[in-house]
C-alpha cells in the first residue's frame, strides 16, 4: 500500500472521532472559604472564632496563655486562589480545634457528560507531642490530630485522618484514609505535601455538585509541669513505608540568553518584557510535568536522646501549612525548582478539571468509522481481475 493510500484510509476513522467527540464542555466554580477555630485553657468554657464565609480570603490567628502555665497557638487560613492551612497547639491544660473549609458549586456547562477530576495541594504539616512532663499517672496526656476530607454532595470521596496520643501507656498512633504522614521520631510524623487528584465521577450536561474541602486540626491536654522530669533515650522501629505520589504539572521559565533589566520583572528582558520576563533574560514559560511515581521508604530505627526539663509543661501540634516555618522543600508549589530556574506557582492550589464522556453514539460511530477503514482495506488488497 502507497503512503497516499494509506493516508487516505485513515480519513473515515479521523471523521468519526472528530464528530463524534469534538465537544469537550467546561466547568464553572464559585468558591467560598470559611475559617473557625476554639480554644480553651485550664478548663475554661471555650472561646469561639468565626472568620464568616467568603469569596476572598479568610484568617483566624491568636497565641492565647493565662498565668496558670497554659498555652495555645490557633492559626487557621486560606482562599480561592492562595495557601491554606491550620494549626491547633498549646501546652498545659488546653483544647484547641481548627477548621478550614473550602466550597465550590460546579456546574457542567456543556452539552455531554463530563468526569470532573479535583487537584489540589497539601501542604507540608506536622503531627507532634512534645513531652516535658509527667504523664504517668493523674490521667495525664497530650494529644493532636488532622483530618483531610473532601466531599461531594455530602459524601466523602477521599479522606485522610491521623491521631497521636501519649499518656501514661506510651504512644499511640492511629490513622484511616490515605496515610500521607512518615514517623520522624517517637512522637513526631510529618507531613511531606504534595499534589493529589481526586476523581469526583460523571457529572451529566446542566448538572451540578457540590464540592467541600476541609482540613481540621485539634490539640488538647492536660500535663501541667512541675520540678524536675527526664525524659528517657527511646528507640522506635519505623516499619517500610510506601508512599504514592500522584501526577503534577507546573510552569518553569526557560531562559533564552541574558536580556538586561526587565522592567518590573526585574533583571532579564528589556522594560517592554516587565513582570513576565522577571528572571533569566528573554526567555519562555515552559509547563514541566512530573509523572506519577512511588516512593518505597525502607524499614529503619529512629533513637530520640534523652532531655530533661524543669517545671514546663507538655503539649502537643497539629497543623498543616504552618505560615511561620513551611520547608517548601521537594513540595510542588515551591517557587523554585530543583535546579534552581525561576519557576511560576500555580494560579490556585484548588482546581477541577472536566473530560468529555462519550456517549453511546460516539462509540458507535468510532466503531463504523473502524469498520470503513478494513473495508477500504480489504478493497485494496483484493487482486485484481
Amino acid at each position: 500500500m502507497s503512503t497516499r493510500a494509506g493516508l487516505l484510509a485513515l480519513h473515515p476513522l479521523a471523521a468519526a472521532v472528530g464528530i463524534g467527540l469534538f465537544m469537550l464542555g467546561q466547568a464553572h466554580a464559585a468558591t467560598e472559604v470559611r475559617a473557625t477555630a476554639s480554644y480553651s485553657l485550664g478548663g475554661s468554657a471555650a472561646t469561639v472564632l468565626d472568620s464568616g464565609v467568603s469569596t476572598n480570603a479568610v484568617d483566624v490567628l491568636t497565641f492565647p496563655y493565662d498565668y496558670n502555665g497554659n498555652s495555645a497557638g490557633i492559626h487557621t487560613y486560606g482562599s480561592p486562589s492562595g495557601d491554606f492551612g491550620s494549626r491547633s497547639s498549646g501546652s498545659g491544660t488546653y483544647d484547641v480545634t481548627g477548621l478550614f473549609t473550602l466550597t465550590q458549586s460546579i456546574t457542567n456547562t456543556s452539552a455531554v457528560a463530563q468526569r470532573a477530576t479535583f487537584n489540589f495541594y497539601i501542604t507540608p504539616g506536622l503531627l507532634q507531642n512534645d513531652i516535658r512532663s509527667d504523664l504517668s499517672s493523674n490521667g495525664y496526656y497530650v494529644a493532636a490530630g488532622i483530618n483531610f476530607n473532601i466531599l461531594r454532595n455530602g459524601a466523602s470521596v477521599w479522606n485522610s485522618q491521623a491521631s497521636l496520643r501519649t499518656d501514661a501507656s506510651g504512644t499511640s498512633y492511629s490513622h484511616s484514609g490515605a496515610d500521607i504522614l512518615i514517623q520522624s521520631d517517637a512522637t513526631t510524623y510529618t507531613i511531606a505535601g504534595g499534589a493529589y487528584s481526586v476523581d469526583l465521577g460523571v457529572i451529566n450536561a446542566g448538572q451540578s455538585i457540590n464540592l467541600q474541602y476541609s482540613l481540621s486540626t485539634y490539640a488538647n491536654g492536660n500535663a501541667p509541669g512541675a520540678g524536675y522530669f527526664t525524659v528517657p533515650e527511646h528507640t522506635v522501629n519505623v516499619p517500610e513505608q510506601t508512599i504514592f505520589h500522584p501526577e503534577h504539572s507546573y510552569e518553569q521559565w526557560v531562559s533564552d540568553g541574558y536580556g538586561g533589566y526587565g522592567g518590573y520583572g526585574g533583571y532579564g528582558g528589556y522594560g517592554e518584557c516587565g513582570y513576565e520576563c522577571g528572571y533569566g533574560g528573554n526567555g519562555h514559560w515552559e509547563t514541566v510535568t512530573v509523572p506519577a511515581y512511588t516512593e518505597v521508604i525502607p524499614a529503619h530505627t529512629v533513637t530520640t536522646p534523652a532531655y530533661t526539663s524543669y517545671g514546663q509543661s507538655s503539649g502537643s501540634h497539629a497543623s498543616s501549612g504552618d505560615p511561620f516555618d513551611v520547608d517548601w522543600d521537594g513540595a510542588p508549589r515551591s517557587v523554585y525548582d530543583v535546579t534552581g530556574n525561576f519557576a511560576k506557582p500555580p494560579a490556585s492550589p484548588f482546581e477541577v478539571t472536566m473530560a468529555p464522556v462519550p456517549e453511546p453514539e460516539a462509540y458507535a460511530m468510532v466503531v463504523g468509522g473502524l469498520a470503513v477503514v478494513g473495508a477500504l482495506a480489504r478493497r485494496r488488497r483484493k487482486p485484481q481481475a
